[in-house]
């Protein structure tokens, strides 16, 4: 099923198909069409079983749509991804409506839509700039339609769902707060190795204690803490195969302080201790510079 109404003036309206090589139904993300609709209060799509799926994202106006159980209003900024094989309807709430749209598939798309909107549609906001800077590299890839277009464009298609998948951790009233979380998260890469305590970093964005930590683990996927000693790990491993330092230095610098809080930490992360990750990764020549092993 297939009903439309693109209104009297379609001057403002472009669609931009892309048929790519044989092969490009083989890859894990593939494009069909992408357009950018600038419409009238009549504009309305309405469909059901149509073997893609669709990203639409509002430039300005304000749309609405219905899938399934779920009505959405699409304020500007407001993107959402869904499958057209259920039944849908969108169209203009208001007077006016402008959004970009691309209609994709592939067999690596249904576990993204999955994270992506759960048991229902989740409405996301990138950062400004982001999807139109997306959307162009796109509409570019198919003005070129070179030999490695398809290979291109399924990658492009795989960053940005990726992204959107990340996306959807937090809400729009959290979206503001994600900035500051970011510059906490790199304050917290670049002072790895000093002392931080969780309410020093929520302070650092201006959030209460157990605020931070939930929006720091919605953004991250880790709490502060995890996040934190993991990074510190994977340091503390940099320096174990790359150099022949002591792990009484590499411990200090990693900020784990002792020796026995990296060796514990290591081990739960590792399942090993660092002078046997260190053989095991770069050889028995850091031999020489051995230290003894302390126990838990």
């Amino acid at each position: 099923m297939f009903k439309y109404n693109f209104g009297a003036d379609r001057s403002r309206q472009f669609s931009y198909p892309y048929t790519g090589h044989p092969e490009t139904k083989q890859l894990p993300f593939y494009l069909s069409v992408i357009g950018d609709f600038d419409c009238g209060g009549d504009y309305y799509t309405e469909r059901s079983a149509r073997e893609e799926y669709l990203m639409l994202y509002t430039l300005g106006g304000e749309g609405e749509l219905t899938c399934g159980n779920d009505h959405v209003l699409l304020p500007k900024g407001s993107l959402v991804v869904f499958d057209c094989r259920k039944y849908h309807i969108y169209h203009t709430h208001g007077e006016n409506w402008r959004f970009l749209w691309v209609h994709f598939n592939g067999e690596g798309v249904p576990p993204y839509l999955q994270a992506i909107n759960g048991d229902g549609l989740h409405i996301l906001y990138p950062e400004e700039g982001s999807l139109e800077s997306w959307w162009g590299k796109l509409r570019n890839k198919i003005a070129e339609n070179g030999k490695y277009t398809h290979f291109e464009i399924s990658n492009l298609l795989s960053d940005m769902l990726t992204s959107w998948v990340c996306l959807s951790r937090y809400t729009e009233d959290e979206s503001p707060v994600h900035g500051r979380i970011e510059k906490v998260r790199l304050y917290m890469e670049q002072h790895f190795a000093e002392p931080l305590g969780v309410d020093d970093l929520a302070a650092l964005c201006g959030l209460s204690k157990y605020h931070f930590i939930r929006v720091f683990r919605a953004v991250t996927g880790s709490a502060p803490g995890e996040y934190l000693r993991l990074f510190r790990i994977n340091r503390a491993k940099e320096w174990l195969i790359g150099t022949d330092l002591p792990v009484s230095e590499i411990a200090a610098r990693a900020g784990f302080g002792e020796s026995k809080i990296l060796i514990g930490a290591l081990k739960k992360a590792a399942g090993m201790t660092p002078l046997q990750y260190r053989s095991a990764y770069a050889g028995k020549k850091t031999e020489r510079r051995r230290e003894p092993e302390w126990s838990e």
